[in-house]
């Protein structure tokens, strides 16, 4: 079930995410508003930067292959295709956009912290996250914003996170 959570960083500053309840990928539990927020993140980062966008890098492999992007309204249920996309992002992320190196495991995990403490390499959810937000920046939209009004992410994930997002300001309040 996709969530909306935080975390205080080691400045102290509050950090307000989007995450997942359940492994999202290849051999996971793939539930599915956790699939369609993976996919969204994706369809909505690659599009952006090959449609103007300079934020993100994208290969040349993933470019070619961009008419093949998941539709979180209606590839909820294409697990490989998921899977692939995901590989795809952590691929570029590793090979192509500095600082920003994963896993190319073609697995989404819940978000515990922004790194994997054994390897130095971040966590995929968090790098989602970072990059979406960033390159909705770059062309001048607040990610919070965009994301709720973005017709392209389904109805049902969007009430799942504003829930969370209620019950996160909670908590921090």
């Amino acid at each position: 079930m996709a969530s909306t959570d935080s975390y205080t960083d080691k400045h102290g500053g509050l950090y307000v995410y989007y995450n997942v309840s359940h492994t999202v990928g290849d051999n996971a539990p793939n539930y599915w508003t956790d699939i369609m927020l993976v996919q969204y993140f994706i369809r909505t980062i690659y599009l952006l930067n090959t449609n103007g966008g300079n934020y993100w890098t994208i290969s040349p492999t993933s470019r070619n292959d961009i008419k093949d992007v998941p539709d979180p309204h209606r590839d909820f249920k294409a697990l490989q295709k998921t899977a692939k996309w995901i590989k795809y992002f952590q691929i570029d992320g590793t090979l192509h956009n500095l600082g920003c190196a994963m896993i190319a495991n073609g697995r989404v995990e819940p978000l515990n912290r922004g790194y994997t403490k054994a390897t130095g390499m971040h966590q995929p959810i968090f790098m989602l996250n970072m990059i979406y937000r960033n390159s909705l920046s770059e062309l001048g939209f607040d990610w919070r914003k965009y994301s709720m009004e973005d017709a392209s992410l389904p109805a049902s994930v969007k009430l799942q996170l504003k829930r969370n997002l209620l019950e996160t300001v909670e908590v921090v309040l």
